[in-house]
């Protein structure tokens, strides 16, 4: 199953919550993730998996494909990937995340914001895209 929804793009749905009860390819995904960013068309992704585990740590063969996958694309990333939106409706989970922004966006190249809800993160999405209906 995709975590990347792409349907309504330039906003993409993705849910990256990491079950450690469910396996998924992660391979699939960044393949997946390569093609959003091949399009050479900006885009906002949008978490709706919840906020990630922090218990979660990638094995060797994970982490491995995802610095092969960044030194392949971050220069395409840092043009076209605007920023990942996490829809996390606890403020205190959105508020202990905070220290984290500087690090993804110093290693996935876009900004990290965090959001109560689906309608705010859409807005979020829509007024960093320029996509603001007046």
């Amino acid at each position: 199953m995709s975590i990347i929804n792409d349907r309504d793009f330039p906003i993409v749905f993705v849910n990256i919550a990491h079950d450690t009860q469910e396996e998924h390819n992660h391979a699939e995904d960044l393949k997946e993730f390569e093609k959003l960013v091949s399009r050479h068309e900006k885009f906002v992704l949008i978490n709706e998996g919840g906020s990630p585990d922090r218990e979660y740590k990638h094995n060797r063969e994970e982490t491995k494909m995802v610095n092969i996958f960044m030194r392949t694309n971050r220069a395409k990333l840092k043009e076209f990937a605007v920023a990942m939106i996490h829809i996390e409706p606890s403020s205190l989970k959105r508020l202990a995340f905070k220290p984290f922004h500087h690090i993804f966006e110093k290693f996935w190249g876009m900004k990290l914001a965090f959001v109560s809800d689906r309608a705010e993160a859409v807005h979020l999405a829509n007024s960093l895209l320029g996509l603001e209906k007046e």
